[in-house]
């Protein structure tokens, strides 16, 4: 799945018809589009939970502090992330903010609709995990606003407008093949208009080959979601999964990978990232494990690698050239590795990459997380 910045998810919803604050997207301060402000509300796109308790959302009254505000934005460290443009958009007058969302349902085929009319920062205490109202419908039967008014048991025309596009945001999330489309806020202005001020976009990346517009955004979601040009050019998976994360994961197979993670999990360590790396095919190994290398390297807080290949019918020995040149590159960034092997020969190659400095190797996968436990310092 790929989350879009907030600007491209507003411009998917203006296309469909949705009403969204008149806003200027720029990637300088000294951008000419700035002139035309002044004043407003300033919007670091990026891809952070809390963003404005984070400080990325600021206020500007006038031209000149717009100009010093972007400026601020693009320079600041946000829960972890640097902008790379800022949205800046007329000050809306706010008289009541609603929460909309529509999501997949994890546990049937279709999705739910999900309404509360206490929405805005903080909305995720207020509702403790229930919705104010909850629809579930089929892609085959979105609601219409008639049927989300008699199942809501709303009656008026001010939550008439809220019934309608509530039904308009469904039918965006089936033909858009979205995973998770989020309002918040949905403000009612003074005047009565329904605006949406937020909103927070995921696509299902397995749909993507029928959701063209999606390739157009690549160039700012690569900047976002580190792995996602990798997956494109090497045909695996690679993701941040927390930024944070202490134990880089070099790993071939999606269940094996998912088990790596869970052990270091229980053990109270978090993953900086998810790979399938698809060791065995030999097409642009080298580069792919090379690429794979340069994005584990950008981790900040990483302590240990753990490089785990499940070879399957693979002759480990095929892999052993690779592999000392990819441990060699954590090596001289001063990441010590774990290595476990499965498969064919994996006794040989293991026994010829424990050899390397800073590197162990485990063959079986708790004794490899109680090592990574030791060089980490945290009691098992």
């Amino acid at each position: 799945m790929v989350s879009l910045l907030e600007f491209q998810a507003k411009d998917m919803l203006r296309v469909a018809g949705i009403p969204v604050p008149d806003g200027t997207l720029v990637r300088t301060a000294d951008d000419p589009a700035l002139g035309r402000r002044t004043g407003g509300v300033c919007k670091a796109q990026v891809a952070a939970k809390n963003r404005a308790a984070s400080g990325g959302i600021r206020f500007a009254d006038d031209a000149a502090s717009v100009v010093a505000e972007v400026a601020a934005l693009l320079s600041a460290d946000i829960a972890g992330h640097r902008a790379a443009a800022v949205l800046v958009e007329n000050r809306l007058p706010i008289a009541q903010e609603w929460f909309v969302s529509i999501i997949t349902d994890p546990w049937g085929s279709g999705l739910v609709l999900q309404v509360s009319d206490a929405g805005g920062s903080g909305v995720e205490d207020r509702l403790s995990g229930d919705a104010r109202y909850e629809l579930s419908f089929t892609p085959s039967a979105p609601p219409s606003a008639d049927s989300i008014m008699v199942t809501f048991g709303w009656s008026g025309p001010d939550v008439e407008q809220i019934a309608r596009l509530c039904a308009d945001l469904c039918r965006v999330a089936l033909a858009r093949d979205l995973l998770l489309l989020e309002v918040n806020p949905l403000a009612i202005t003074r005047e009565g208009a329904a605006v949406v001020v937020d909103a927070h976009v995921t696509v299902d990346d397995a749909a993507e080959f029928r959701q063209e517009w999606v390739n157009s955004l690549n160039a700012d979601l690569d900047l976002v979601h580190v792995g996602r040009a990798w997956r494109r050019r090497y045909g695996g998976d690679f993701k941040v999964v927390d930024a944070a994360g202490r134990v880089a994961i070099l790993n071939t197979g999606a269940g094996a990978g998912m088990l790596v993670m869970d052990e270091l999990a229980r053990r109270g360590i978090h993953a900086y990232n998810f790979s399938d790396i698809r060791a065995g095919s030999p097409h642009l190994r080298r580069e792919r494990f090379d690429a794979a290398a340069d994005l584990i390297c950008r981790g900040n807080e990483i302590g240990v690698v753990i490089v785990n290949i499940h070879a399957g019918i693979t002759d480990l020995r095929t892999l052993r050239e690779d592999l000392e040149h990819v441990i060699g590159r954590f090596g001289a960034a001063d990441l010590p590795t774990v290595v476990r092997l499965q498969g064919p020969y994996s006794e040989g190659t293991g026994a010829a990459l424990a050899g390397l400095p800073g590197v162990v190797v485990e063959p079986q996968l708790e004794h490899a997380i109680d090592k990574i436990c030791d060089l980490l310092g945290v009691t098992a």
